[in-house]
């Protein structure tokens, strides 16, 4: 027993000592290393199930690191009707990796006030191409997209990523 308080409590330092930043990057990590690793076993015919409450935590997580508390009524559901990938579906690594390091840097860029819409421009057509989206289909994301609107646009994409790994469970509550 006081093993346990003796290791959470050192856990509980340690995780006070990683700033924001470095926890969000070691999340980003870690969710394209675990997907990668699910998406190789999907395609050797091998059990990949047992990582999706993983992946979906980790999701989670970095959802909850860079959201903008904002909230755009209609994205939800045009994302989850066109949004078929799943996360661990994907077999291209490299993709993968620059659409979430692409989604951190948007959430850096929020969090510093910093607005490159050459970079905004590039990490929203990697977010289209990544998931394949019509934005024919899509009035309110093409909207906001097309906005400018920084937090919007991260908000957005962040949705996209709950969408893609079926919803997230947050203290045992589903949501998608």
């Amino acid at each position: 027993m006081s093993d346990d308080i003796i290791q959470n409590t050192c856990d509980d330092i340690i995780v006070s000592m990683v700033s924001d930043e470095s926890y969000i990057e070691i999340l980003s990590e870690d969710l394209i290393k675990v997907t990668s690793v699910a998406s190789v076993l999907r395609e050797l015919g091998e059990d990949y199930k047992d990582l999706i409450p993983l992946i979906k935590f980790l999701t989670s997580e970095l959802v909850l690191a860079l959201h903008t508390n904002t909230f755009v009524d209609g994205v939800v559901d045009e994302l989850r009707s066109n949004i078929k990938l799943r996360l661990w579906e994907v077999g291209d690594e490299f993709s993968l990796a620059k659409l979430i390091d692409g989604i951190v840097m948007l959430g850096m860029m929020v969090r510093e006030g910093v607005k490159d819409l050459d970079i905004v421009e590039e990490v929203v057509s990697d977010f289209i191409e990544f998931f394949s989206l019509d934005l024919s289909c899509c009035d309110v994301v093409r909207e906001v997209f097309s906005s400018g609107d920084l937090p919007l646009i991260l908000q957005v994409m962040l949705v996209g990523l709950i969408i893609a790994v079926d919803g997230i469970n947050y203290f045992g509550e589903e949501y998608v």
